[in-house]
């Protein structure tokens, strides 16, 4: 994958996240905290999926000093990292590592944004400082997949918000 693809998944978790945004927007504060049959509501999700990535960034910059140590990933990552997609589109309920699961009862859509912003500068910020030859080198440490290249990263964060996303729209209608 070239530099721009970097930028490219940064584009399509922005716009993913634009998309959850501008249908929040939409829903009065109760509707967005509304939990239906004691599931997570709107905000809880968005703010699990704000706390998922950030904490996938964090471990990225914990890790970005030592990738001259890590090999690049191979076929291997590709496939548990499809075969988390899989259980997770066919109804496969994973809990959420404790780390991403710490969730307001209530809160407004404004904060949520803010924190999402700032978490996306962050991500920004990362990615402009890695070499695009770093890309492909063992990163991140998925719970289930295990280690992720760069990209696979970014791929995952984007399977997860899309994944959330299905499930917010669910609470809403």
């Amino acid at each position: 994958m070239s530099a721009s693809g970097k930028n490219d998944y940064f584009d399509k978790l922005e716009k993913s996240k634009a998309e959850v945004l501008a249908f929040s927007r939409e829903a009065s504060v109760e509707q967005l905290n509304f939990r239906p049959d004691g599931k997570w509501s709107v905000l809880q999700h968005i703010h699990h999926v704000i706390l998922a990535e950030n904490a996938i960034v964090a471990y990225m910059r914990k890790k970005k000093p030592h990738l001259t140590n890590q090999d690049k990933t191979g076929i291997s990552a590709k496939l548990k990292l499809q075969s988390v997609k899989v259980a997770l589109n066919v109804g496969y309920k994973a809990k959420a590592p404790s780390i991403t699961a710490d969730l307001p009862e209530t809160s407004v859509l404004e904060a949520e944004e803010k924190f999402w912003e700032a978490g996306r500068a962050d991500l920004k910020s990362l990615l402009d400082e890695m070499p695009e030859s770093t890309m492909e080198l063992g990163i991140f440490k998925h719970p289930v997949a295990g280690r992720l290249n760069g990209y696979q990263a970014l791929d995952f964060m984007l399977f997860h918000l899309e994944h959330h996303r299905k499930a917010m729209v669910k609470c809403l209608n």
